[in-house]
């Protein structure tokens, strides 16, 4: 399988000061950084995917903003990636990402990137990424605040179409542990990986 890297929505309104800053964001900045370095020396094409707010509504990203800005860090660690911007959590969606890794010859999508449980999951698990295998990145970040509420680390391997989280906050109940289980089933091309080489 051919590899590309989706870095996804690593933009400045997600970290401290910006609009909307989420929960973990030097670490998984950090993280997503030495997987661009991984893939870079790997040869492992990188796309970064931006996602920008056109009709100047949203609470943030909003089109021309400082906030909708590539992190200057990525920008820097694959300054001639190319770049997809998005409207929707899903980047295939009316997007030319499709195009760009079908260019790329990839098969295989290594996914990093902001607010996993929108953006990363849905591009992930696109209808449009049937056809590749989708590997998103096990340090993840989120919008809660309270890090006893979120899913700070997953541990998954597919056992037919299943996979069995671990890591989890200690609840039984947390919608992290539902995510999961219902991707695996759902989309079974979907599998949990750190950039490998």
């Amino acid at each position: 399988m051919t590899k590309a890297l989706l870095v996804i929505d690593l933009q400045n309104d997600y970290f401290p000061g910006g609009k909307f800053p989420l929960w973990n964001t030097d670490a998984v900045l950090d993280s997503i950084v030495g997987a661009m370095e991984k893939a870079n020396a790997q040869g492992i094409p990188v796309v970064i995917i931006q996602h920008v707010a056109k009709q100047g509504l949203a609470p943030f990203f909003n089109e021309g903003t400082p906030g909708a800005e590539i992190h200057a860090r990525i920008l820097a660690a694959a300054p001639a990636a190319p770049l997809v911007e998005k409207e929707f959590a899903d980047s295939f969606e009316r997007t030319n990402l499709e195009e760009t890794l079908t260019k790329l010859g990839a098969t295989e999508l290594l996914v990093r990137g902001m607010m996993t449980q929108n953006c990363v999951t849905h591009t992930a698990i696109s209808k449009a990424a049937e056809n590749r295998c989708a590997r998103p990145a096990k340090l993840m970040s989120f919008s809660y605040r309270n890090p006893s509420f979120a899913m700070t680390r997953w541990e998954a391997r597919l056992i037919g179409s299943v996979h069995e989280p671990i890591s989890l906050s200690p609840s039984r109940s947390n919608p992290n542990r539902r995510l999961a289980s219902a991707i695996s089933v759902a989309k079974p091309w979907f599998q949990w990986s750190d950039l490998t080489a």
